[in-house]
This record gives structure tokens, C-alpha cells and sequence, in this order.
């Protein structure tokens, strides 16, 4: 089985913290036999290939170099509420993201996409998958359920995706509740804390 995950939040080099539980959540799944591919932005300094503890990432551009900004920081939202530059990335984010994962099918040609946050990578992956054919899972990390939560827009697109998933899970039961109020009629699976960081 092979599945393709879409991050925005992916360990930048080695020891990164950032998006750590992405890349364990890969190394678990090849402990079981799963060949996993992460697609993740592109930023400064970072390589368009490279692979941690042997799960490859391949991170593709998005905006002109000095507007790729939006990924790793944790201040997507408030850059995009700052200006018009910021919005302009997003949008190529979004495109770029679902041209990326058009990409990965054509030569990863993944079982299943796994994408982390319902949006920027959920909202991306649901149109580029095709209903009927390679199964969505979506996890919430609880960030991504305030832009839903924010606007009606983001309400909107969010039920898109919630719908579009064939599973979603969130990483706490309280999540689960939140995403079951922004998507009545949603039925999440709570995925129990445990610890990500140890090394299988």
C-alpha cells in the first residue's frame, strides 16, 4: 500500500520540530509495511527532494521565491490578513498544492492521500481527487477548525472537504466535537494522543 501525505508543517532538516508528528506518523506506517511520500511548500533554504529517516519529501513552489513564506511558522493566517501579497501566495499555495498531488498520482501512484489540516492541503486535495477514486483522509490538528470556524466562506469550504473525505479524524475528542459543529452530520474519529516522538 502506498500513501501520498500533504503537509504544510514538515521537518525542515533533521532534528526540526516543526510538523514532527507528520514525518513519525510516516516512519510508523512504513514500520507496517506502508510506503509513504510527503509533499510539503517550498521555503527558503530547502531542498525541492530530499528524505528523513528514509521517507522521501518532495516541496514544490507555490509564489515568487520571496513571497514563499506562508509554511513552517505558524503565521499563514496572519500573513493573509495582512496583505495582498500573502493572499496572492495562498491562492498559488492551493493551486500548487493540487497540481503537486496531480503529480505524485501520476508517479507515486499513492492508494489513498492523507492530508494533514483540512485547509491549506484538505481544501487542495479534494479537488484534485476524483469522487469515487482515490480515498481523502483529512486530520484536523485543531488550527485549521479556527479558519473554518472564522468566516462563513471558511465554513463552507470546510464542509466541502469534510464531506469530499472518506475519513476524517481529528487528534483529541474535544476537536471531534468542534469539527461535528462547524459539519453537522460528521462523523470524526477521535485519535488518541499517544507519544509520536518515540522511534519505532
Amino acid at each position: 500500500m502506498k500513501v501520498l501525505c500533504v503537509a504544510h508543517s514538515y521537518p525542515r532538516f533533521a532534528s526540526d520540530p516543526v510538523g514532527s508528528f507528520v514525518l513519525r506518523l510516516a516512519v510508523a506506517l512504513r514500520a507496517e509495511g506502508i510506503d509513504t511520500m510527503t509533499l510539503a511548500p517550498a521555503a527558503a533554504g530547502l531542498l525541492t527532494d530530499e528524505s528523513y529517516e528514509g521517507i522521501p519529501v518532495h516541496r514544490y513552489h507555490y509564489a515568487p521565491r520571496s513571497w514563499e513564506t506562508l509554511a513552517y511558522t505558524g503565521t499563514m493566517a496572519d500573513q493573509v490578513r495582512g496583505g495582498w501579497r500573502a493572499k496572492a501566495a495562498l491562492l498559488g499555495l492551493i493551486w500548487s498544492t493540487r497540481s503537486s498531488i496531480h503529480s505524485a498520482i501520476r508517479n507515486f501512484k499513492p492508494d489513498l492521500v492523507h492530508a494533514h489540516w483540512w485547509f491549506p492541503g484538505g481544501l487542495a486535495a479534494s479537488y484534485a481527487l476524483s469522487p469515487g477514486g482515490i480515498p481523502l483522509v483529512v486530520t484536523s490538528h485543531g488550527s485549521d477548525l479556527v479558519v473554518a470556524a472564522g468566516n462563513a466562506l471558511g465554513a463552507r469550504l470546510y464542509r466541502r472537504v469534510a464531506r469530499r473525505a472518506a475519513v476524517y479524524t481529528v487528534v483529541s475528542s474535544w476537536l471531534g466535537e468542534r469539527a461535528v459543529a462547524l459539519a453537522p452530520g460528521l462523523k470524526p474519529i477521535a485519535v488518541q494522543a499517544r507519544d509520536l516522538d518515540r522511534r519505532p
